[in-house]
């Protein structure tokens, strides 16, 4: 008899928070006078990125972050972390539009990292996770056709309106491009626990 085991699990969770059509116009309102306000930092084609001010401290996504840092807390105490105190480290927005993109990319001094979708349809542009040891091994480069959650090099994640990733932050991550013509609105966060993690 021979049994499956996982090691080296990665934890990644998932939640929904729904807010009212009319609190998240507010907020997609917020996310684009930002983008007039600010210089944005073109990070893949037809992305905007915000800078300034952290994005999850305006007053139109109070209820936001306050499910984000619950849902952050309960992430770390089920991975099997003594519980402590979650910090928002920084925050951002990203607003794709057809034909953008965000290339691989991991967040250093960081614990945890969260996307949180304040317009997105299941069609847009998914975000990915991928796998190094597979990729950068090729072990499974001819196999391709038998991906499964045991052999697989990506893993693809469709987004929806008022969706939740969290997922630690070492874990290699892209947006493949985006092919509709409809503006893929997310709000990301890296976290720490309290007096032990800073952004370096």
């Amino acid at each position: 008899m021979i049994e499956p085991a996982q090691i080296f699990s990665v934890p990644v969770f998932r939640a929904s928070f729904i807010v009212s059509e009319e609190s998240r116009q507010a907020i997609i309102k917020k996310i684009k006078s930002r983008t007039t306000e600010n210089q944005n930092s073109p990070i893949g084609n037809n992305t905007n990125y915000g800078n300034g001010p952290q994005i999850i401290d305006e007053d139109e996504l109070v209820e936001v972050k306050q499910f984000i840092k619950e849902a952050v807390s309960r992430a770390h105490e089920l991975t099997g972390f003594k519980q402590h105190e979650i910090d928002i480290l920084d925050s951002w927005f990203s607003i794709t539009e057809k034909y953008g993109y965000h290339e691989a990319h991991t967040h250093p001094g960081s614990l945890w990292s969260a996307v949180y979708y304040v317009n997105a349809e299941k069609s847009d542009a998914p975000i990915c996770f991928l796998n190094r040891n597979i990729l950068d091994t090729g072990w499974t480069a001819n196999l391709k056709y038998l991906a499964n959650e045991f052999n697989s090099g990506q893993v693809s994640v469709a987004p929806e309106t008022g969706m939740l990733l969290i997922f630690p932050s070492y874990l290699l991550h892209k947006v493949e491009q985006q092919k509709l013509d409809n503006e893929r609105i997310m709000i990301a966060l890296n976290l720490g626990v309290k007096g032990v993690h800073t952004k370096v």
